[in-house]
């Protein structure tokens, strides 16, 4: 029997994705180089990272990228750069998705969390949602 997504009255059973930030921020306590990043996911061939630029672009399967660039340790202003130091934070980078790939950029951020520590928050006021390894 052929799988149906429809409720009782007519209407999908699926609720729309709550609209997620493109903007996020890669924190992390340790010291480390957006190439370690790189070097999770270079033998799968779906990464490429620009050194000089200090840019790394990784697929999302059968999506678009998670892009990541490095802010050599600053958020840009003296609110940021206090929370930085408040919670010892030692590396940080940018990180953009388009906002309708979150569910598959969410499953790269857990694992880049998993492997290296860390923590993915939203670029906003709140620094949330979070995203890291439990």
């Amino acid at each position: 029997m052929a799988r149906s997504n429809l409720k009782k009255n007519g209407k999908t059973s699926k609720k729309p994705a709550a609209k997620m930030p493109g903007e996020w921020l890669y924190l992390n306590k340790e010291e480390l180089p957006l190439r370690k990043i790189y070097e999770l996911f270079n033998e799968a061939q779906n990464a490429e990272y620009w050194e000089a630029a200090g840019v790394l672009e990784i697929s999302l399967p059968e999506s678009g990228t998670l892009d990541m660039e490095d802010l050599e340790g600053t958020l840009g202003d003296d609110e940021g750069d206090a929370y930085l130091l408040q919670n010892g934070i030692h590396t940080v980078f940018a990180a953009t998705i388009r906002p309708e790939d979150y569910e598959k950029a969410k499953e790269i951020m857990f694992f880049i969390t998993k492997k290296l520590g860390g923590y993915f928050c939203a670029d906003t006021a709140d620094f949330k949602p979070v995203v890291a390894a439990k």
